[in-house]
């Protein structure tokens, strides 16, 4: 009796160091995979009626070890910090929401962003300020497919233009009274056409403003005020042309610009019945060319008063400096890139840069309570806990990476020790069961 149940529990040994082997074959395929995790096998043993010991197995997948990232020449490929998985679906699943790790995504024909395994990845979209589109973001009822067919930017007309670095000459044995300098701006108009702004620099007397006497000095020092660093020394009239636009007052015969004696702006606008003003009045083009155009108001910064961060006057050379401005011609998609935070920021083919959507990682109270509903995806159970929605960085998740993939938490040399341990085992357990099967005869004979 006692033989007999011996070679049950060897048959039951044997086969469950058979289950076993085949773990460690999986464990050996997933050693190779994107993202790939180990299983670890349980061989437990247990009495029944009596002191009869029998076998059984179980199996542990440990979700929640991380693999090493790994450097990829694909640029949306990403890795995701902490043990979070993102959200993911396939047409094939009835578009039914999943969770992996495996980030491979790149876009297919139709432009949407899939992985090495067929899914989708999921996102947020957002404005160009970041913000998200969508009211809620820690529920999963507000995710996109990530799909960039057809993106394009309109035109943005030039709004602002700030120059910094311009250097009039204030010797006046350099530049005389009637001294012109000139420098070209482009500035986009509303339809995308680019605009070449003339900047004209007319060095002017500036004792004889406003028909022989300095209004802004006479009102500055009939108002109290020290002489000094408030006191105007020079001044430089600034007209604005464009071939075949119409430019408004005071640009279209020129503003004035008074200069202190360290050579900073002091006021702007100063001609005329004026003391001026500190900052420069905004340039109005009426019409463009062509007349399809709207017309543009612009602003200018030509630099704080009393301070060299835009247009001074001083030393005996002529720089024309540089210049900033907003707007944009029209654009095509060209390529998106995922930043640390989880935004997609797509580039355009006029170099703009805007965001465009923002990837969530959802994290779980118990990763290895999850289960395995597709290949390398996973949705929650009542052991894992349901998901709570974060964006990079928050909640506890770590940053995404960009160019990498994340490699497999399997030793593959751990596995095949395993492995070999466990053939032994099998191979003792048969041994077992042959020489039962053995003594069983040899009492039959008897």
């Amino acid at each position: 009796m006692t033989s007999g149940l011996s070679f049950g529990t060897a048959l039951l040994g044997a086969r469950a160091y058979s289950e076993s082997f085949g773990a460690h074959t999986q464990n050996l395929a997933a050693a190779g995979a994107v993202a790939g995790r180990p299983d670890e096998n349980f061989i437990n043993a247990f009495e029944l009626n009596g002191g009869v010991k029998g076998v059984d197995t179980s199996t542990l997948r440990h979700l929640d070890q991380i693999g090493l990232p790994v450097q990829s020449s694909v640029s949306t490929h990403f890795t995701v910090g902490g043990t979070g998985y993102v959200p993911v679906n396939n047409a094939s699943s009835g578009g039914n929401l999943g969770y992996t790790r495996n980030c491979t995504f790149a876009p297919d024909g139709d432009l949407n962003f899939v992985n090495g395994l067929g899914e989708n990845l999921q996102v947020f979209l957002v404005n160009a300020d970041g913000s998200p589109k969508v009211s809620d973001v820690t529920s999963t009822a507000g995710l996109s497919t990530l799909n960039v067919k057809g993106l394009a930017l309109s035109a943005v007309a030039t709004t602002n233009v700030s120059l910094a670095g311009v250097q009039l000459p204030a010797d006046l044995a350099a530049a005389p009274v009637g001294t012109v300098k000139t420098s070209s701006v482009p500035v986009i108009d509303s339809t995308g056409n680019i605009r070449n702004l003339t900047f004209t620099w007319t060095r002017v007397d500036q004792t004889a403003i406003g028909g022989g006497a300095d209004v802004f000095n006479a009102a500055h020092t009939a108002a109290g005020g020290a002489v000094g660093d408030a006191i105007s020394t020079q001044a430089w009239d600034l007209t604005i042309s464009s071939t075949g636009a119409a430019i408004a007052a005071p640009y279209l015969a020129g503003s004035r610009i008074e200069f202190n004696s360290k050579g900073n702006p002091i006021h702007f606008n100063t001609q005329g019945a004026t003391t001026g003003s500190t900052t420069p009045i905004p340039l109005s083009v009426t019409t463009w060319p062509g007349g399809t155009a709207a017309a543009s108001a612009i602003t200018l910064d030509l630099g704080a008063v009393g301070t060299n961060t835009g247009v001074v006057s001083a030393g005996n050379t002529y720089s024309a400096g540089s210049s900033t401005k907003d707007g944009s011609q029209p654009g095509q998609y060209q390529s998106i890139s995922f930043g640390p935070d989880g935004y997609g920021t797509v580039t355009y083919s006029n170099n703009a840069q805007v965001k465009y959507c923002r990837v969530p990682v959802a994290i779980f109270n118990n990763t290895n309570g999850l289960s395995e509903v597709r290949t390398g995806v996973f949705t929650p159970t009542a052991t894992s806990g349901g998901y709570q929605l974060f964006f990079p960085g928050a909640g506890g998740t770590g940053s995404l990476s960009a160019g990498t993939y994340e490699g497999s938490a399997v030793d593959s040399t751990q596995v095949y020790v395993q492995m070999i341990q466990d053939q032994q085992r099998f191979v003792g357990n048969l041994k077992a069961i042959e020489t039962i099967h053995q003594m069983l005869d040899r009492l039959g004979q008897v």
